[in-house]
């Protein structure tokens, strides 16, 4: 949802050093900042409620109608 929560629940995993972590919240900095280019956003909740989200977005794309400029 933000990046102190971010940082918090990667903290909270105990598996990255604070070098990796950083490394991390600068990237999601950058992914976030570009969130307007994106097609997709999943703000982030559960492990299962994301992975039910993304799920969603995939099976969605499957039945997208490509137009094809100058096609009737």
């Amino acid at each position: 949802p933000d990046l102190d929560e971010l940082r918090r629940r990667l903290r909270g995993r105990a598996q990255d050093s604070e070098a990796e972590i950083e490394r991390r919240m600068q990237t999601a900095l950058r992914e976030m900042e570009r969130w307007p280019s994106y097609d997709f956003c999943v703000r982030s909740r559960s492990r299962d409620e994301d992975f039910a989200t993304v799920c969603a977005i995939i099976e969605s794309e499957k039945h997208r109608v490509l137009r094809i400029a100058g096609a009737a």
